[in-house]
């Protein structure tokens, strides 16, 4: 099936409202806050310390996603999408993801992709929180349908991506068919963009939204359990290990924030270094992805990994 909205070929920059101009710079305040406070002045790429750095970039996701003005803001930009439709269009949305790209990060160059899941049409509302010195974005103009062709028959290698310059509090806007890659940060500094999802339904809905006070200092102390946890996990034999063994150990540790939220933390590290290979990294992250599921049962990427590696059924 060819796609024939406009949306899914390119993007269109989305006039925000002064509301959400103001929520985003309280956004990009906390943001500059955490990542001092967890990162320092060490914003650069390195594969030794990519767990820990990892990890830093996911407890930083989930203090920005689960905050209050991340959820107002969530709420103010979609009621700015509604206005630039000019027509009763309803929405259903969850918290917002936090795109982290430290300089040079190789582990977030992502890959040419699109967003749709599921059947309702899907809009991607993607605004940087901080300035984007190099090319945030790349793209195809040609959609789903041909991208996935030329890339069957290898003739997309005869196409050069167009690069999307982006910039701060400049909210873009894509249908879920649009294909697109986030760029390597070639830059010296760190970049986020924050990134709401909208999927259009047929009737008015409660968005699902959940906030979060936290203590910064009780995240810090899980961010110590679970480097305390990977430590102990690591000295398993991953052909012996066991989601019962896992169990056992993760049932000693009392997290701060709900299980869920460190379920999610522990699959998205997961996933980063299952990328690498390195076998000791491909070790932890199957240890993670149990301690994930373990956490929560519910949490599909963990699972399908899971199952894909006959731990589960």
């Amino acid at each position: 099936m060819i796609y024939f909205n406009k949306l899914n070929f390119t993007y269109n920059e989305l006039k925000i409202s002064e509301k959400s101009l103001l929520l985003l710079e309280e956004l990009f305040l906390k943001f500059s806050n955490y990542s001092e406070n967890f990162f320092s002045k060490n914003k650069k790429y390195d594969k030794n310390e990519l767990f820990e750095n990892e990890l830093k970039k996911s407890f930083i996701r989930v203090l920005i996603c689960y905050d209050k003005f991340a959820l107002d803001f969530t709420n103010s930009v979609l009621t700015d999408l509604k206005s630039k439709f000019q027509k009763n269009i309803f929405f259903e949305t969850e918290n917002p993801n936090l795109m982290i790209h430290l300089a040079e990060d190789y582990s977030e160059e992502g890959s040419f992709h699109y967003d749709q899941i599921g059947n309702n049409e899907t809009i991607t509302i993607w605004t940087p929180i901080t300035d984007y010195n190099y090319n945030a974005l790349s793209y195809f103009n040609f959609g789903t349908f041909f991208y996935k062709i030329l890339k069957k028959t290898k003739l997309i290698k005869l196409f050069k991506p167009r690069d999307i310059l982006a910039k701060k509090f400049k909210s873009l806007i894509w249908n879920g068919y649009f294909i697109h890659k986030g760029c390597l940060n070639t830059s010296r500094d760190i970049s986020a963009a924050i990134v709401v999802s909208a999927r259009i339904i047929k009737k008015e809905n409660n968005y699902n939204l959940k906030y979060y006070n936290f203590i910064e200092k009780e995240i810090k102390s899980d961010f110590e359990k679970i480097i305390s946890l990977s430590n102990h996990l690591k000295n398993n034999d991953v052909k012996t290990v066991s989601i019962k063994k896992v169990t056992n150990i993760i049932s000693h540790i009392n997290f701060y924030c709900d299980n869920k939220i460190i379920s999610k933390i522990l699959s998205v590290v997961a996933q980063r270094l299952e990328k690498i290979k390195r076998d000791d990294f491909q070790n932890l992250s199957i240890f993670l992805d149990m301690a994930s599921y373990i956490l929560d049962e519910n949490n599909y990427a963990s699972t399908k990994r899971l199952k894909n590696k006959k731990y589960i059924n």
